[in-house]
């Protein structure tokens, strides 16, 4: 599991220096469009290579109230 937060940690250092570096070069509005343009190949790269796990099973069904409940 810790490796998954050293990534999504990394992320959030690497992302500013990015961020930083491109509204330095290019201004504000490049920086904003370019982590959207990051964002959204992140997203089309999950929707493409990860798949749910998880088996539908049976609906869940709650019990019945205890009868001192009625």
């Amino acid at each position: 599991m810790s490796h998954y937060r050293v990534w999504r940690d990394l992320g959030y250092a690497v992302g500013a220096v990015f961020g930083g570096i491109v509204a330095d070069a290019m201004g504000m509005h490049a920086a904003v469009w370019a982590a959207a343009v990051v964002s959204a190949v992140s997203a089309a790269a999950v929707a493409i290579r990860m798949y749910e796990t998880l088996t539908p099973g049976p609906a869940h069904v709650p019990a019945p109230p205890p009868r001192s409940a009625r």
